[in-house]
């Protein structure tokens, strides 16, 4: 057979006519045959024969034993293999495959045919070993047919495993890290991911153990760093080839959509050369791990957060569902489920009109009708529960819309309300009770009082009348309006401490009585002060003589400084003063007190209030009676 000296590429084509055709490399050189080894060529001569033969210097023609010319190896050489077996074993190595090997280990020898012999390599690198292990690895049935391109047997094994690719992306890394130490006939391949900075080995590949790698994310290998500040000596970079141990380690970044996820790593028993198809075939690997590399983060952060969406949903209090155009449940919570008394799997089949009050249907849909248009709603309702109780729900709703902006449905939250209800229905009742008290006390107070001054007797509730149909008026709340009809009912308590004779007197009055008159706001805030009640009635009782002028009595307050419910109850105690009749003068009548209040309104008086007073008797809205 031959032997070849200080090769560096050598490709053996198949021309299909049981002859073997050599290419050499320019710059190496073709020996003749070892001892025992027939080979002729084509034209029939003797190549080289016999003892004796031994590699020459380049451009010598030695001869062999028997005058057989030995070939220089420039250009091409067709030979013939007759017979015969090599006896020297000093550096020679067998080959044991006979047939037609694919192209996928190429390099430094690669072969589309091989014969049974011996070859071996004298200077540079020892490459028999791994042509041997190469040719062993294609087996037989696995050849591809004579002329077929290598090209097709690549595309073949790709096709293979993208056909076999699934969902499982660790499955389909370690398919793509196995195919890849196929297709480059490589000694061991491994995939080391990007974490942290730092390269730590993921799936290992060998030649022993076939096409399933193990994975050695908890392997003795320990992490190293990405890079050590040369961004050219950055694995994940792109592709590095170097020289190791007499072979060839050949390393490809693992990048794509942006992201650097590893080093794809080549273990090679030749030196390599790496042409365009190997750099294809690890730019192809390279981004197909990229590719599952990327799924599997995508699909690792949409399983976080729908993780964190389900805890947060499990843990908020409220019922959260989900229901579709039909009014049918096709998510809900588990507080949701409690609420109504079902399981999670028996509400999602429900229809939420099963699930309504008597009552209750044509609110639900009067609010999903507003939820089509596109309107957020927020209301109450009373739902059935599994044990039919009847429980009281807030309902917050939005509309649920698909990417084309079509209305799919609602999402709501739900808020058991019954206890709420229930207590506020038992504080609505308990206010009610202490207001009857109050009232009935204010009564009993106010009817003492007038029974001391019988000219005003009915004033304070005509005054208290009038005071709450203005608030009324300006829209004030019924609170606030009930505030101050208790505050008109006793707006002048104080008079009690004023002598009898002195508010029935029908003279003037002297300047000491008017005192004790004015004294009379002040007497009755004392009185009222330490009383809890749920509005300011001491505070208005005391200044409900104060004007905007500062003009008014006990404390010249001004403007600001005075309640809104004191000037209301201020304008009413005037007009109600003028049109009734006094001691000292009879009554002036109504016309005369709406012509004061509107002389002195934004002065002495509010002016809203004068001018919700005037419009009230103006438009007859309201009579002393």
């Amino acid at each position: 057979m031959t032997r070849i000296r200080a090769m560096t590429f050598v490709t053996v084509p198949s021309p299909g006519d049981g002859r073997v055709k050599f290419r050499k490399h320019p710059g190496a050189r073709l020996g003749p045959p070892h001892r025992g080894i027939k080979v002729r060529q084509a034209n029939g001569r003797s190549a080289a024969r016999g003892r004796g033969c031994r590699p020459d210097a380049a451009g010598a023609e030695p001869r062999g034993r028997g005058g057989g010319r030995v070939l220089q190896g420039e250009g091409t050489r067709r030979f013939t293999v007759e017979k015969g077996r090599p006896r020297g074993r000093a550096v020679c190595q067998p080959i044991r495959q006979l047939g037609v090997r694919p192209s996928r280990a190429r390099g430094l020898q690669s072969y589309d045919a091989c014969v049974w012999g011996w070859m071996m390599v004298l200077d540079g690198f020892d490459g028999l070993a791994s042509g041997r292990r190469s040719l062993e690895r294609s087996s037989a049935p696995s050849l591809p047919p004579p002329g077929r391109e290598s090209t097709a047997w690549i595309l073949a094994r790709i096709n293979e495993c993208c056909v076999e690719q699934g969902l499982d992306s660790d499955q389909n890394v370690r398919r793509l890290v196995a195919l890849c130490g196929t297709l480059m006939g490589a000694v061991e391949v491994g995939y080391d991911r990007l974490r942290e900075g730092r390269l730590r080995p993921a799936y290992r590949w060998t030649e022993a153990s076939g096409s399933q790698p193990v994975r050695e994310e908890t392997g003795p290998r320990s992490s190293s760093p990405a890079s050590n500040g040369d961004a050219g000596a950055d694995p994940v970079n792109g592709l590095q080839v170097m020289p190791v141990d007499g072979g060839t380690r050949v390393t490809m970044g693992v990048r794509y959509g942006g992201m650097r996820w590893g080093v794809l790593r080549v273990q090679l028993e030749r030196i390599l050369v790496v042409g365009d198809i190997d750099r294809r075939i690890l730019e192809f690997v390279a981004a197909a791990i990229g590719i599952e590399e990327q799924r599997e983060h995508s699909d690792l952060a949409r399983r976080q957060t729908e993780e964190r969406s389900r805890l947060v949903f499990e843990s908020i209090r409220d019922g959260l569902g989900i229901v579709d155009p039909s009014e049918n449940i096709v998510f809900a919570n588990q507080a949701y489920a409690d609420i109504l008394g079902y399981t999670r799997e028996e509400i999602v089949s429900k229809n939420l009109r099963d699930l309504l009050a008597p009552g209750e249907l044509e609110k639900v849909l009067a609010e999903t009708a507003k939820r089509r248009e596109g309107q957020a709603s927020v209301y109450e309702l009373a739902m059935r529960r599994k044990d039919g109780e009847i429980r009281q729900v807030r309902v917050s709703a939005v509309p649920w819309r698909d990417p084309a902006g079509a209305f799919v449905g609602t999402i709501g939250a739900i808020v058991d309300i019954t206890e709420e209800k229930r207590s506020e229905a038992e504080r609505r009742e308990a206010t009610a009770r202490l207001r009857r008290a109050v009232e009935k006390t204010i009564q009993a107070i106010t009817t003492m009082a007038e029974l001391r001054d019988p000219y005003t007797a009915g004033h304070q509730r005509r005054v208290a009348r009038l005071a709450a149909a203005i608030a009324r008026e300006l829209g004030l709340g019924q609170e606030t309006v009930e505030g101050i009809y208790l505050a008109g009912v006793i707006h002048d308590i104080g008079k009690i401490a004023v002598p009898a004779e002195i508010l029935s007197k029908p003279g003037r009055l002297e300047k000491a009585e008017f005192q004790l008159i004015q004294a009379h706001c002040a007497t009755g805030y004392d009185v009222l002060k330490e009383i809890e009640f749920p509005w300011p009635i001491a505070q208005i009782v005391l200044q409900h003589h104060e004007r905007l002028d500062g003009s008014g009595y006990p404390g010249r307050l001004r403007d600001g400084e005075i309640l809104r419910e004191a000037r209301i109850v201020g304008v009413a105690d005037v007009v109600e003063a003028m049109a009734s009749d006094r001691p000292y003068r009879p009554a002036l009548g109504v016309e005369a007190a709406l012509a004061e209040i509107r002389k002195g309104a934004g002065r002495l008086y509010d002016p809203e209030a004068a001018e919700a007073c005037i419009g009230l008797f103006e438009r007859k809205a309201f009579t002393f009676g």
